[in-house]
Order: C-alpha cells, then sequence, then structure tokens
C-alpha cells in the first residue's frame, strides 16, 4: 500500500483564523443557467487546461474579465447535473474543450435551472442546486464547537483540518476514560490480557471524545457524533448510532425564473442559529459521563463475542458488507493478525487501526464510522462473520 500524504492538521486557532478569513472571500449567488456563460482556455504550461464560468450580473469586484475559474470538484457537480459522464467530460476538457464548451451550454440552455453557485477566493467551488442549504463552518465553529471547548477543561484538539471539500475536527477528553474492553473482559473467560494468538495492550484506556464534520459544497452532511479514542494507538471510532446528522436541503431560495441575488454572511446565519445551538447540545451530550458509560458498555459486549473461526473469511464478509477497497481489506487482515483478537472488538480495532491508513481525511471518517457500526452489530450478525 502506498504512504499517503493527509492535509496538514491544524491548530484550532489557525483553524478558526481561516474561517474567519473566508467570511470575506466567499461569494454566492444564484442564476439562470440561460445567463451563465461557460468557456475553456488554451492549456498552461505544467498547469493543464481552466475552464470559466460568467454570470450576468456580477459586478466586476466579484468576478474576473475571463469569470470564475472552475475547481476539479465543481466540475464533477456540472457533469454530474447534466447528465455527462465524468470520464467523457474530463477527456473533452482535455482533448476538445470547444466540444466541451458547447455541449455545457447546450444543456444550460436547452434544460434551464436555477443554480446556487458558491466562489471562494474568486473560485468557482461548487455548482448546486438553489434548494441547498448553507450550513457554513464559520457559524458551526463560532455557535456549536468554541462554546463547548471554552466550557470543557481538558478538552484536546486531536485533529482539525480544512480540505477541499469538508471540515474535520475531533477532539476528546483525557480525563474521561474506561478500560480497554478488550483487555480486561477477553472472551470465552481467557485470562486478562490474553487473546487467540496475540496480546492485549493491558492498561489500555478509551477516551470519550466528539467528532464533527461538514461540507460548504455539497459533499456530505454536518455530522456530529461521539468519537471514542483508543490511547494506546490513537485509533478512533465514531459511532453513527447517536450522530446528529443534518443535510443541506432547505427552501428554494427564489422562485422567479432569472433570479440572481447575493447573500451577505450575516442573513446566513441568522436563519440558522437555532440550529448550530442543537449541534453545540450534541457535542455537549457526546462528551458526557452518562454517554460515554452507555458507549463503553456497548463496546464491553462486542469483546465478549464469539471470535472468528477463519479471519481470512470473516474479513471477506466484512469487506463486502462496508464495501471496502481491496487495499483496505489486506490493511484490516494485517491488523487483525497482529492485535491476535478474533471477536468482534478486536474487527473493530481492525478497521478503525486500517483508517489510519486511509487516502484522505474523509475516507478515515467513513472508516471510523464503519467500526462504529460494526461496534453495535447485533449478536446474530456478527455469528455468521465469526463462522464464515
Amino acid at each position: 500500500m502506498s504512504v499517503v500524504t493527509l492535509p496538514r492538521t491544524m491548530s484550532l486557532e489557525a483553524l478558526a483564523s481561516e474561517l474567519v478569513r473566508r467570511q470575506d472571500a466567499k461569494f454566492d449567488f444564484v442564476a439562470d443557467t440561460r445567463r451563465v456563460g461557460f468557456w475553456t482556455d488554451e492549456p498552461v504550461k505544467g498547469m493543464g487546461r481552466a475552464s470559466f464560468l460568467k454570470a450576468d450580473g456580477i459586478d466586476d469586484g466579484k468576478m474576473t474579465p475571463d469569470g470564475f475559474p472552475i475547481s476539479q470538484y465543481a466540475h464533477g457537480q456540472i457533469a454530474q447535473r447534466l447528465g455527462i459522464p465524468k470520464k467523457y467530460y474530463d477527456r473533452m476538457r482535455a482533448d476538445a474543450p470547444r466540444l466541451l464548451d458547447q455541449n455545457v451550454m447546450h444543456w444550460f440552455t436547452e434544460q434551464p435551472e436555477t443554480r446556487l453557485v458558491r466562489t471562494l477566493d474568486g473560485k468557482v467551488r461548487a455548482f448546486l442546486s438553489d434548494r441547498y442549504r448553507r450550513l457554513d463552518d464559520f457559524d458551526l465553529m463560532e455557535l456549536s464547537v468554541l462554546p463547548v471547548l471554552r466550557e470543557t477543561p481538558g478538552l484536546t484538539v486531536h485533529l482539525a483540518a480544512l480540505t477541499d471539500t469538508r471540515m474535520h475536527i475531533r477532539a476528546y477528553l483525557p480525563g474521561m476514560t474506561a478500560p480497554d474492553p478488550g483487555s480486561i473482559r477477553p472472551y470465552g473467560g481467557q485470562e486478562v490480557g490474553t487473546y487467540y494468538g496475540g496480546q492485549a495492550e493491558v492498561g489500555d484506556f478509551l477516551c470519550a471524545g466528539v467528532s464533527i464534520r461538514n461540507s460548504e459544497v455539497g459533499a456530505g452532511a454536518l455530522v456530529a457524533e461521539p468519537w471514542i479514542m483508543r490511547l494506546a494507538c490513537k485509533n478512533g471510532l465514531t459511532i453513527p448510532a447517536f450522530a446528529m446528522r443534518k443535510y443541506h436541503i432547505g427552501k428554494q431560495i427564489r422562485e422567479e425564473e432569472d433570479a440572481l441575488d447575493v447573500f451577505s454572511a450575516e442573513a446566513l446565519a441568522a436563519d440558522d442559529t437555532a440550529f448550530f445551538l442543537k449541534v453545540r447540545d450534541v457535542i455537549r451530550a457526546a462528551l458526557s459521563e452518562v454517554k460515554f458509560q452507555e458507549i463503553v458498555s456497548r463496546l464491553q459486549e462486542a469483546a465478549q463475542t464469539e471470535p472468528m473461526r477463519k479471519p481470512l473469511k470473516g474479513v471477506e464478509v466484512l469487506t463486502q458488507r462496508f464495501s471496502l477497497t481491496e487495499d483496505e481489506q489486506e490493511s484490516v487482515v494485517g491488523h487483525l493478525i497482529q492485535g491476535g483478537d478474533l471477536t468482534q472488538w478486536g474487527a473493530v480495532n481492525a478497521i478503525t487501526a486500517a483508517a489510519q491508513d486511509a487516502e484522505g481525511y474523509e475516507r478515515q471518517a467513513e472508516l471510523e464510522a464503519i467500526g462504529g457500526v460494526l461496534a453495535v452489530l447485533p449478536a446474530h450478525e456478527w455469528r455468521a462473520v465469526a463462522k464464515a
């Protein structure tokens, strides 16, 4: 497996500072696609071709004479919305740019609709439905995250990162811990710390935490959920069963056919303050002793389950169930053998360890969520894995 370099983890202060900067650097508008232009220029050495989107009525201070350059992610959204296969879209962009321009402009005109266009630093970052609800990172940080950080002594930030499509924050409470269920309650009453062919980390602990992620560009919902970290190895798992998830769907922004509007940060924040206060309460609950003990109790049950009779076959079943890639399957097998625990809890730890090898924070979060789903899998469903 190749080594993956993830975007740099920021300090929370640096993350907050960048979100403040983006408040002035972002610009949203909605427009009928018949009033939108699309064109692709000639390739620049070492940079490839750039495509631009132009819209009637945008003042010169927001849009360059060429228009707004389009990000790779927004290209994918345009292709999907127009029903152009992405592989063919990319081929036209590289080898037949005029054909791409003609295709896009034809469908913009022949099948018009009002779209929300989100820009940042003068570049199109998202091409969205005019029903898209903007639940932005700045408001999430200001109204939900920072208040909990200020009021929770000892809360430690494990991850703060911005990618092209999402914001990720994970934090934990070093003072709220419980013994690792696998190290104190192995299956079948074996001696503490002894696993099936390996050794547990005796004295290892689980720690209460919270995971928060959001996308401003339509790449996923706003999610706040408990995050449990294993202190010895820093592996984490989220618990989707206890998550608050809000999809970015709202009322139609404007109904006029030729709509064109600009929205201030103040107007966006005013509509969603109540929602962000609910998110704050979910974050608080995720860090509460009551919720932590409830989750730990569920994890202890996973440590008492029947071990897999044939680990390779069992991992195959998990791979199919959770749509793991070939590399991820290989990683899970390796961590499972290394850990030596073939119970349901051992499989959870193997998957969350594999998350450390994931290609990007997005997939890392998905694998940690898979670990959380597996951790609370009903007994009869785990037996199907154990007996495979």
